[in-house]
């Protein structure tokens, strides 16, 4: 009798381990449909250069855009662009707690507190927001009652924690679900990363030594970014700059300087080929990627055509689609 209720026992928790499986694995996924915004930077058009997400805040009757930026740190709202907004719906402005606060650009900013958020009509419950104070574009009364798409805000990884991120570049859409679905986990190589601050380092394998860069989706000109001493240590022996990308940003003039990679560069299992490095010859470029032990950082280039799964749970980076 012990044996066979041991046994029974044993029967019913395989049982109930292939539902809980079976169950993980298929979870409906709630696709966010997103857009491209492109940008000219100097005489040079890039077609793709945010992620915009269609968003609505509380039950605010305007049409919004976030921009989906991986390589930020908290989710906001940019006060300039908020701020009518707040002085039109008092149920909004009532959200701002002042006693919470988040450090952005060195300088404190306030918490909205349980806003309802929705992108392309997919709820994310009740989340804090960071209210970018005296940043975005500046709005009237009178503009926020036309139908225009507003541009209001980011959208970082803090949403996403102990979730798994789906963005599905080739068919412009992305997903949070609670594991991976089975259709991504069996044709997908992973990689382990580090997450700092809810961002993504992904160890990338260059001439042979693995080296690690910030994933950051906010980041649509370069496949590779680092700095000169690194991209002269990858590049063309002659040295020779064969791209370069100028333009005004923050309100200052200045340049990216792009050189061809002659050394073998792999993510995974996946080599990369024809590559361009660029880089900026800039002291706190420097500091920040040695601060953070990176070698330097990636952005979408390299994906647009694949699916990128991001396992912030359990610190997987994974690339579906050849």
């Amino acid at each position: 009798m012990p044996c066979v209720l041991f046994r029974n026992k044993y029967y019913v928790f395989l049982f109930l381990f292939s539902v809980i499986s079976i169950s993980s694995f298929s979870q409906k996924i709630k696709w966010v449909n997103f857009y491209w915004e492109g940008d000219t930077v100097g005489n040079r058009y890039f077609e793709k250069a945010c992620i915009l997400i269609p968003t609505e805040i509380g039950n605010l009757p305007h049409r919004f855009s976030t921009q989906l930026d991986l390589g930020a740190i908290n989710s906001m709202l940019y006060g300039n662009t908020i701020d009518p907004y707040l002085s039109t719906y008092k149920e909004l402005q009532n959200k701002i707690d002042t006693s919470a606060f988040v450090w952005i650009q060195s300088e404190k900013n306030p918490l909205l507190k349980n806003i309802n958020l929705k992108l392309d009509g997919v709820s994310f419950g009740n989340v804090d927001l960071a209210l970018f104070k005296d940043y975005g574009d500046s709005l009237t009364i009178d503009s926020i009652k036309t139908k225009s798409v507003k541009h209001i805000g980011t959208i970082a990884p803090d949403l996403f924690q102990d979730k798994v991120l789906i963005i599905d570049y080739a068919h412009n859409r992305l997903a949070v679900t609670k594991t991976i679905p089975a259709k991504y986990y069996k044709a997908t190589n992973f990689v382990d990363i580090i997450l700092k601050e809810g961002r993504v380092k992904i160890p990338f394998e260059i001439n042979g030594v693995v080296r690690y860069l910030l994933f950051d989706t906010g980041s649509s000109r370069y496949g590779l970014f680092t700095t000169k001493t690194n991209a002269d240590q990858i590049s063309t022996t002659e040295n020779i700059v064969n791209d370069s990308i100028c333009g005004y940003s923050w309100g200052e003039y200045d340049c990216s300087y792009g050189k061809t990679v002659r050394v073998p560069i792999k993510l995974g299992k996946e080599s990369l080929f024809n590559t361009t490095v660029f880089y900026k010859n800039e002291n706190y470029l420097e500091n920040f990627f040695r601060s953070e032990n990176l070698w330097g950082m990636t952005g979408n280039v390299f994906f647009l055509d694949k699916t990128v799964i991001i396992d912030y749970k359990n610190n997987k980076f994974g690339v579906y689609g050849k």
